[in-house]
């Protein structure tokens, strides 16, 4: 029975960025399960509102979904649209431009990414939808496993942040227009892999709910780069009214990634050995789910929508999807109808024509 894949589809459905310090949320903030955000001043005018602002305006929120494949199985699976809880503070430094430029603007974002816990689970934020997934073992019997994958959390029991820092950038020409850059980035985190249930051939084994990784399994992974030159006379094509610049009417989210407009990053992960899978009848299945599932470097895709799913409350201050909200509840506004590929909920990421693990075809 080879289930790394079913790991990776849990762990693709997570916008996983550099690990956040633990610091960053010691106690608990405005909306319970979620730990105080803390202001960070970038540039001096970042927490102009008070030290509150980026708990009381700083939650834009997201949509994600992903792929993961085995190159044990040789199998791809993709991963439903789920919801993050973000919170974002952008900042805009004015640096000296290069030769050929006469101004140079950089617009850094950084977000800290909270799993939006669904009804079922025991925390409100920091789980992912429980994922069944259903296979072969040993060619003929059937296999159903329930994963989940959560965030660490800090002593008090609060999930630790996914942080995205991403990086825009504007160089105006000297002979007139614009070139605009998305630049790279990469992340590197740990998370928990559970495995909730296992169903062999219609018999629930009766795990006794504490099987897992512990929050090491590592994931790694980066974005690309995109660049556009907006020419000083240009005027958006009749039907792209709207569009400020080409990039913005020519962005691809699957190659590169923006706080604003989203993105793709694209990596690995690894699974390290499971523990405490023991049944009700006493049976330890660590050895057999370590065997089957383990493993390092599972390609994965990790898609995530444009910040655009704002929730505000009576007073005007944003606010994080509740506990248990859906991608089909997530309320999202389409800030950019001239590119369809912008989009706050992504497509279904497509399934390669090639086996995890192989090169793709020429």
């Amino acid at each position: 029975m080879r289930l790394a894949v079913v790991v990776g589809l849990a762990l693709a459905g997570l916008t996983a960025l550099p690990s956040s310090s633990v610091a960053d949320g010691q106690r608990e903030g405005r909306y319970p399960g979620l730990p105080y955000v803390e202001c960070i001043d970038y540039s001096g005018n970042n927490c102009s509102l008070g030290p509150d602002t980026a708990n009381d305006y700083g939650w834009l929120n997201t949509a994600q979904n992903g792929l993961a494949g085995s190159p044990a199985a040789k199998q791809w699976i993709s991963i439903p649209t789920t919801v993050l809880a973000v919170n974002a503070t952008f900042d805009i430094q004015i640096v000296d431009p290069q030769p050929g430029f006469t101004f140079d603007q950089l617009s850094p974002a950084y977000s800290r990414a909270f799993f939006v816990s669904p009804t079922v689970s025991d925390d409100t934020y920091g789980d992912t939808v429980p994922i069944v997934v259903r296979t072969v073992a040993f060619g003929s019997i059937p296999v159903e496993v329930t994963l989940q994958v959560s965030q660490r959390r800090t002593a008090e029991d609060l999930p630790i942040p996914i942080q995205l820092n991403t990086l825009d950038e504007r160089k105006d020409l000297e002979g007139g227009g614009f070139t605009e850059i998305v630049h790279p980035t990469s992340i590197e985190d740990t998370l928990n892999v559970r495995i909730r249930k296992v169903v062999v051939d219609g018999v629930d084994t009766q795990l006794d709910g504490t099987c897992e990784t512990g929050p090491t399994a590592a994931i790694s992974a980066a974005s690309g780069r995109f660049e556009r030159t907006t020419p000083p006379d240009w005027t958006p094509p009749e039907g792209s009214e709207g569009a400020a610049s080409v990039l913005q009417l020519e962005y691809d989210p699957a190659e590169a990634m923006s706080a604003l407009l989203g993105g793709t990053l694209r990596g690995t992960l690894d699974i390290p050995s499971f523990r405490h899978c023991t049944t009700k009848t006493g049976d330890d299945l660590s050895p057999l789910l370590t065997s089957a599932v383990s493993g390092p470097d599972n390609p994965v895709v990790l898609q995530v929508g444009a910040l655009s799913c704002a929730e505000y409350d009576d007073q005007g201050r944003s606010r994080p999807p509740a506990p248990g909200t859906t991608s089909a509840d997530l309320q999202c506004f389409d800030f950019y109808p001239f590119n369809p590929k912008i989009k706050a909920k992504p497509d279904p990421a497509p399934i390669p024509d090639h086996a995890p693990g192989e090169q793709p075809p020429e």
